[in-house]
């Protein structure tokens, strides 16, 4: 089935009540192949794990899909999945509670952005790498993540009946430096960071690989630029930072 098209908007109420606090749009993508049965949530938090609020700021077509059932009431990046009144995702009477807060897969192919009737997967101008580039496209309260750095991990579902998540990304990633905006930074000597998680910096475009080291925090206006080349869809292959 295609993937279908994303559309990010800044709504006047979302801008409305950004402004009342430190709320920053920040982007977080991942790097990982999927089938289309699968779907990817995030969990996180500062540095000791206290949940951060946010606001989603990407919509799809379809109501019935997994992204729009999921993000209803997600409210917080936080560890523990989902939240009590976050919605859930329901298909053929089958009920599936969100793990965390929902990612959506998207392509830089522009051909996939023909409907909006299937489950608001596709094209975005956030990425302009290739396929499998898994978004969450958020406002986050950066006065609440750890001097603006915060802790993030995937968890992956499957859907089909009978067929067990693919569960979290590697237990240990020790991802000890990112590259923020062009410029090396230490996470774990500096910020005393879980060495167990990908690390996340508010208010940029957060790239990371699914379970790998790499980390590229960069200005939402160049985004991309930095880890053009790094890019791998064959995730045998250990990326390295330039």
């Amino acid at each position: 089935m295609t993937k279908l098209v994303v559309c990010s908007v800044l709504v006047v109420c979302l801008a409305l009540s950004a402004s009342a606090a430190n709320y920053q749009r920040t982007v977080i993508a991942i790097a990982r192949p999927t089938e289309y049965v699968e779907y990817i949530f995030l969990q996180g938090g500062d540095r000791i794990g206290s949940p951060i609020p946010i606001l989603h700021n990407m919509t799809v077509g379809n109501a019935r899909s997994v992204y729009a059932q999921t993000a209803a009431n997600d409210n917080f990046l936080n560890w523990g999945g989902s939240e009590p009144g976050q919605g859930s995702y329901t298909n053929n009477g089958r009920l599936t509670q969100a793990e965390g807060t929902p990612m959506i897969w998207t392509t830089n192919d522009r051909s996939n952005s023909a409907s909006v009737e299937g489950d608001g997967h596709g094209f975005t101008e956030l990425n302009y790498q290739g396929e499998h580039l898994w978004l969450a496209d958020l406002y986050m309260d950066c006065d609440k993540t750890s001097n603006g750095w915060f802790d993030f991990k995937a968890y992956m579902v499957d859907f089909r009946s009978g067929k067990a998540d693919p569960g979290w990304e590697s237990h240990f990633i020790n991802q000890e430096f990112c590259i923020v905006d062009g410029s090396m930074w230490g996470t774990q000597s500096n910020h005393q960071w879980n060495a167990l998680n990908h690390h996340g910096r508010c208010g940029s475009f957060n790239f990371v690989m699914w379970s790998q080291n790499l980390c590229f925090a960069n200005k939402l206006d160049d985004h991309m630029r930095p880890y053009r080349d790094e890019w791998v869809e064959d995730l045998s292959r250990e990326p390295t930072a330039e």
